[in-house]
């Protein structure tokens, strides 16, 4: 099952740049919505913000893994699972739509930090690429979650205090990101450099 699942992830980077763009955005997108809708079974209050969102590890952990030309099509997938994700979560459309920009700003904005310190072929190999996943994670949720909360404030009208709704958003992303982005990582790394049979068997 592991050599299958290689296969597929090396056939996708393998592929025409177009092709393999679109597969990867509907990938990103599918991965993205149904995770989304497992959040929405749990919420915080008073602001009904998911307490927990994983979405954002599916959409930060495929896009840290590939690099960065991964960046548009995880960008559109994100953007496009986002908007009918949180429509169906009970959310209005503008505030989903100002969701689902700061979904995939956030994302981009990890991706470039983790680019940035530790360049483009990142994998969970150190306490320092651990701490710099987390670090990255808190950073485009903190900048994320001032969007979210505005949209939550001024288009949704909630009541809920701000630094409230920030708050929320910013405990249910992170947590999000770091129980998910790195298996993703993981995953792909293998996958580019697969262990023996040897290895896999111990």
């Amino acid at each position: 099952m592991f050599l299958r699942n290689s296969e597929f992830i090396l056939a996708l980077v393998a592929e025409p740049k177009w092709a393999g763009s679109v597969v990867l955005a509907t990938a990103v997108a599918i991965g993205y919505f149904l995770a989304s809708q497992l959040s929405f079974l749990l919420v915080t209050k008073p602001d009904d913000v998911a307490a927990f969102w994983p979405a954002a590890g599916v959409a930060a952990g495929v896009l840290i893994a590939l690099g960065p030309g991964a960046r548009l099509p995880v960008a559109a997938g994100t953007i496009v699972a986002s908007v009918p994700g949180n429509f169906l979560g009970s959310w209005s459309l503008g505030t989903s739509i100002v969701f689902a920009l700061c979904n995939a700003c956030q994302v981009l904005l990890m991706a470039g930090l983790i680019e940035r310190y530790f360049g483009s072929a990142f994998s969970i190999s150190s306490l320092r690429q651990v701490l710099g996943l987390v670090a990255a994670a808190i950073v485009g949720t903190v900048v994320a979650a001032i969007g979210g909360t505005a949209g939550v404030v001024f288009i949704e009208g909630s009541t809920a205090p701000a630094l409230t709704i920030w708050l929320h958003w910013l405990t249910s992303k992170v947590p999000g990101i770091v129980a998910v982005a790195p298996l993703l990582i993981g995953l792909v790394s293998a996958a580019r450099d697969p262990p023996s049979r040897s290895e896999i068997v111990v």
